[in-house]
């Protein structure tokens, strides 16, 4: 154990070699690059883009107060978009769709 078995043991190279042959932090190198590349992603849409894809992808409800009737709550609820119908027994999704069929 002199100097050089204590040098090849720290540094960069060792390491990546350690994270290479060990599955789990493989994948929890996998996940935390994810989450940084979510984070990266949400700051780009937010600070340079002023929300643009956020808006195109997800569904705000108050943005278009038009469709809100896609929101039923079930039978027999009520929520801020209207009353539950019998058509829609167990209540629309954001898009509308009957949430019975969807589960069956």
């Amino acid at each position: 154990g002199g100097p050089e078995e204590v040098e090849a043991r720290v540094g960069l190279r060792y390491t990546l070699k350690q994270v290479r042959q060990d599955t789990t932090a493989r994948i929890g190198t996998y996940i935390v690059g994810f989450m940084t590349f979510v984070a990266i992603f949400a700051a780009f849409d937010y600070y340079i883009l002023d929300y643009a894809i956020a808006e195109a992808v997800l569904y705000n409800p108050e943005a278009d107060p038009e469709n809100v009737q896609r929101l039923l709550p079930p039978v027999g609820m009520e929520n801020q978009f209207g009353q539950g119908i019998i058509e829609h027994p167990l209540g629309t999704d954001h898009r509308g769709r009957d949430l019975l069929s969807r589960t069956i």
